[in-house]
This record gives structure tokens, C-alpha cells and sequence, in this order.
């Protein structure tokens, strides 16, 4: 397993990071990127692939990115190590309800990195989108059949809705529930 250079990208293997005196979870390159746009992995943080003994600065791994300081935080129920946010109350008991949200933004969390129903660009009717990034004002999504990246401010939601998909209690509520977001565009 090749060791993880300044110049070379995370794309393979497991990885975990160190924020401070907190360390991550092993995970996917993937979801180290997740974390990184997530705001959990900082530029000071220190990465370690597994079987490896050193860290190396977070700054030098090619293929993360970081977003502005102050544009994306966590939400505070959300634990630093987590690979998907899921609300606290998200336990297997809880996956046939509807767990409590605190606000809107954790709603955007539970779904991050995962596909949802939206109207943009129609607003006549959905798509399919992936929420990629969740801030503080707005969030952000990359729509699949257009390949582009559309930046929305919470303002623009009109409704948020979600509909059971599967009665499984093994499924989180996010793998067992559809969520569709009704944005309100403007007239032109």
C-alpha cells in the first residue's frame, strides 16, 4: 500500500485524521474529502493512512478542499468523528419515525453526500440533486443531469418534505426516507 506524499492524491486505501487531540474514525478517501468540505478536517489537521506510522499535514494531500474559514461549520449534535451526520435521535429504535431536528440545517446534514428531490432549474417540477456542502446561510448541490454545481441560500426554501421510502427498521432514516426540497425561485 503506497504511502500517502505531499504531492500525491487520497483516492485509495483507509485514512483517518487528527484535529487537535481528536482523532477520526478510519475512513474512504471519500469520506476524508466529505470531511474536508465539511469543515471537520481543517488545513491544520494531520492525515495518516492505515498501516502507516506518520501524519502527514492535511494542507499537502492533494484532492482536498478546504472551504472559506467561517463558510461551513458542523452543526453542534453532530460528532466531529462522523462520517454522515445523522441526528442524534437517528438511533435503530427511532428509524420508523421521524427523528427531531433541531433546524433546517440539520435536516440538509442528515442528507449530505446523498441524493434528494429538488426543483432547480424547472420550477414546475423535481430532479435529482446531491447535497454536497451544508453552511451556515445556504447549501449547495450538484445536479445529476445537468453536472453543475448550484449554490442555494435557506431564504430561497419555500418547503422541505420527506417521504418514507422503506419500512425496514435496519435502515437509517436517511437510507429509508426521500427528502424533497421546493425551492422558491425568482421571477424573470
Amino acid at each position: 500500500m503506497p504511502q500517502v506524499a505531499p504531492s500525491q492524491t487520497a483516492t485509495t486505501g483507509q485514512y483517518r485524521y487528527r484535529s487537535g487531540s481528536t482523532i477520526s474514525t478510519w475512513m474512504s478517501a471519500e469520506q476524508l474529502k466529505e470531511a474536508a468540505l465539511r469543515g471537520e478536517l481543517t488545513p491544520e489537521s494531520h492525515i495518516q493512512q492505515v498501516g502507516h506510522a506518520e501524519w502527514i499535514a492535511a494542507l499537502n494531500v492533494k484532492g482536498l478542499t478546504f472551504p472559506p474559514a467561517g463558510a461551513l461549520t458542523l452543526a453542534p449534535e453532530a460528532a466531529p468523528v462522523a462520517a454522515i451526520a445523522e441526528p442524534a435521535a437517528n438511533s435503530a429504535a427511532a428509524t420508523r419515525g421521524h427523528p427531531r431536528f433541531m433546524n433546517l440545517r440539520d435536516v440538509l446534514l442528515a442528507y449530505l453526500n446523498a441524493d434528494i428531490e429538488i426543483n432547480v432549474p424547472n420550477p414546475r417540477e423535481h430532479g435529482t440533486a446531491r447535497i454536497v456542502a451544508v453552511g451556515t446561510d445556504h447549501f449547495e448541490l450538484v445536479l445529476e443531469t445537468e453536472r453543475s454545481r448550484v449554490f442555494i441560500p435557506y431564504a430561497e426554501i419555500r418547503a422541505i418534505w420527506s417521504c418514507e421510502t422503506s419500512a425496514s427498521s435496519t435502515l437509517t432514516y436517511r437510507e429509508s426516507h426521500r427528502l424533497t426540497v421546493d425551492i422558491q425561485l425568482p421571477r424573470t
